[in-house]
């Protein structure tokens, strides 16, 4: 004889259903994953004439796996990502675009493009970001930005100008909210430091 199955199947959802009603299996309390961004002040690029080269720039590179991470270091040596919140986009993305946009904004330029698609530009520039982090190796945290620039000739491929630029800003308290707005302060004086070499260092040929 054939036993039924609908029987257990239907206790089994009362079952289910007197759990969910008293509360058993209400999910756990969790904290969402923030994700923030940085908006540098470039307000403070220097204008100048502008001149008939071209600047071509490649999307920049990162010397740690960054992704989207956010990256802290602690006063023992030790690294890690933060669990609960991220970057909106990756910071050599960010970087990139925002070196653009202050490369466009200084007026040296007669035309800023990502390298593949400026035809033969007078000059690339190439970013390395090495350091993007929370800083919590003092008492009070800071936001460290940190990029090796290049630019060259490409004419014939020799180095027009290149260093290491470094940007530090304090956290207004020691929270991951507070992060953004130094990191984008962080990110301007690293910006603005690179904008007025490229510029001293890109004449016309």
């Amino acid at each position: 004889m054939r036993t039924s199955t609908r029987l257990p199947m239907l206790s089994l959802f009362l079952f289910v259903a007197t759990l969910s009603t008293s509360g058993c299996l209400t999910p756990q309390d969790y904290t969402p994953l923030a994700q923030y961004t940085i908006e540098p002040n470039l307000t403070e690029i220097p204008k100048t004439a502008t001149t008939e080269t071209t600047l071509g720039i490649r999307r920049f590179s990162a010397a740690q796996p960054l992704k989207r991470d956010i990256f802290y270091r602690d006063p023992d040596l030790r690294v890690g990502n933060l669990l609960d919140a991220q970057w909106a986009e990756s910071p050599p993305d960010m970087m990139t675009r925002h070196v653009f946009d202050a490369a466009t904004s200084s007026d040296h330029f007669q035309d800023v493009g990502l390298a593949i698609d400026v035809s033969r530009p007078t000059y690339v520039l190439t970013g390395d970001v090495r350091r993007f982090d929370l800083n919590r190796t003092q008492e009070q945290w800071r936001a460290d930005c940190e990029v090796h620039f290049e630019l060259r000739r490409v004419r014939d491929g020799g180095a027009a100008w290149s260093d290491t630029l470094s940007g530090s800003e304090q956290l207004s308290e020691n929270t991951v909210a507070t992060l953004p707005k130094a990191m984008s302060e962080a990110a301007a004086q690293v910006i603005r430091e690179a904008i007025i070499e490229i510029v001293k260092s890109s004449p016309e040929l």
